[in-house]
């Protein structure tokens, strides 16, 4: 380490391999600048501190490299991060690296190895522990990113008109991040109410957010020291994206409308894979995928991408329309599987004697309508409109069961071994019916549960509108619950 001397401002400044910093009474140190880059003067040197988790002594900052205090010699602390803890979609815990860790199936429920029990006892009426200011209004979607930094940020992302915000510990407040070049665009209309990000660990360790747009898929990386970002597009020009991005055998691949024909992109290798009918813009709400295929599922059908029978290196696309009959609700949750590894979609049936609510397969030929009692599975447990139902090897085989109309459960996280399921439900003590409940723009009761297959735990009672619009996200070991009518973001330490 070198250290020389400002005469002008008489200040003693440290050329270190991390940058050069310049002493101060009041903060400590002041990083000028990192290797790569100039630091401005108005960046606040305790998001600095954040940005890099620097060691601090009395509430003064430090370079990395020190590890106790020059003139004290004191021994300087520093916070406990797992940087390998983030939060990236669509499973809430996305890692893609080509070393076989990726996934390679989505169930339609997001899915983590972060999601652990709740530190404390819960107190279901009690305030909450940790609260985050609200960002500015609009849809947000909330990813816990390598910021190009070795510990994750907490970004919002603002699918309402494409901005980044990151946010600032120290000064409790979202900061806007800017673009460098060309700025993100906003999210299609019609997907902004679901989930539709993906983001992607690529070679060199690097977190890549891929979001789809009304110009296009965005490759998006963070610069969260200088506060700026940079969105690059890499699909064809002008073409609005019809659903979420999947990566999936080392490709991504996403809808998109390219010359007003609806094709799969894959971005990988920058090629277009076309549809064998002409099909008009149409927009996927969710998606499913294994090992062998990826469908996208829409309001009017579905799209099915698998490799040819004849052929494992060529990709097939073929698009199903729904039964005239069938009508699919995105309301109740994304498609599921059982456990024989088929696919199967919620919605109603206007042809089923046994009621109008219905399961119908997915990439089937003849889409078997199916009625068991549960509204909701995560492949291994169920839930009926007015909770969990018991376990069964066989998802199909369900006694026949008297629904409540006066609760609804909304499982929405799982974790990786099936052991936890996070998610909301209507609070009971009413008489008003599930679609007027859905349809209603005033607040209302809801619960928030953690069940660990003994028993559902309500841990928190609050009121929002609009309750399919609610998030779960994790950050820092801390829960954290975001409803668009929220005066804030409500957390929940969770146990190490």
């Amino acid at each position: 380490m070198g250290c020389v001397l400002v005469h002008d401002h008489d200040k003693t400044v440290w050329n270190l391999a991390s940058g050069t910093w310049m002493r101060d009474e009041t903060v400590g140190y002041i990083l000028k600048s990192t290797p790569n880059s100039n630091v401005e003067n108005h960046v606040n040197p305790h998001f600095v501190q954040q940005m890099l988790n620097l060691p601090t002594l009395a509430g003064k900052v430090y370079p990395p490299e020190f590890l106790y205090d020059p003139e004290t010699g004191n021994a300087l602390e520093k916070k406990q991060v797992d940087s390998e803890a983030y939060w990236l979609p669509p499973y809430g815990q996305g890692r893609h690296y080509d070393d076989n860790r990726q996934y390679m199936d989505s169930h339609g429920l997001q899915l983590s190895h972060q999601l652990k029990k709740l530190k404390n006892e819960p107190q279901i009426d009690a305030d909450t522990e940790q609260k985050i200011k609200m960002p500015p209004r609009g849809i947000f979607e909330f990813v816990s990113i390598k910021a190009s930094t070795d510990i994750p940020q907490l970004v919002a992302y603002n699918k309402i008109n494409g901005n980044l915000l990151i946010w600032s510990q120290d000064n409790q407040e979202w900061l806007e991040l800017k673009a460098v070049e060309r700025r993100l665009e906003r999210c299609p209309e019609k997907l902004e109410e679901y989930l539709q990000l993906l983001g992607v660990v690529n070679d060199a360790g690097i977190q890549c957010l891929y979001i789809p747009t009304k110009a296009g898929l965005a490759r998006v990386t963070i610069e969260g020291l200088s506060l700026t970002y940079r969105a690059e597009y890499i699909t064809p020009l002008n073409s609005p994206c019809l659903g979420t991005p999947v990566y999936w055998n080392k490709k991504i691949l996403i809808p998109i409308l390219i010359d007003d024909q609806v094709k799969i992109f894959d971005v990988t290798n920058q090629i277009e894979i076309l549809l064998n009918e002409q099909t008009s813009e149409i927009y996927f709400e969710k998606v499913v995928y294994d090992t062998r295929r990826i469908i996208w599922v829409g309001t009017s059908g579905q799209l099915i991408l698998k490799y040819k029978i004849s052929d494992d290196e060529a990709l097939n696309i073929v698009y199903k329309m729904w039964l005239p009959s069938y009508t699919p609700d995105f309301r109740f949750g994304a498609p599921y599987d059982d456990q024989k590894g088929s696919f199967y979609q919620f919605g109603k049936t206007q042809s089923n004697e046994k009621g109008p609510l219905c399961y119908i397969e997915l990439d089937s030929e003849d889409q078997l309508e199916k009625t068991p009692s549960f509204r909701f599975t995560t492949g291994v447990s169920k839930f009926g409109l007015d909770g969990k139902l018991e376990n069964k090897q066989d998802i199909w085989k369900e006694a026949s069961v008297v629904e409540s109309i006066h609760r609804f459960t909304v499982p929405m996280i799982e974790d990786e071994k099936k052991e936890l399921i996070l998610g909301f439900s209507f609070d009971t003590d009413t008489n008003i019916g599930i679609e007027q409940k859905l349809a209603d723009d005033t607040k209302q009761d809801i619960k928030l549960f953690i069940d660990t297959h003994d028993g559902l735990i309500d841990f928190h009672r609050v009121q929002v509108e609009k309750p399919l619009q609610s998030r779960f996200f994790i950050h820092q070991n801390v829960l954290y619950f975001y409803n668009p009518s929220l005066n804030d973001i409500l957390g929940w330490e969770l146990v190490a």
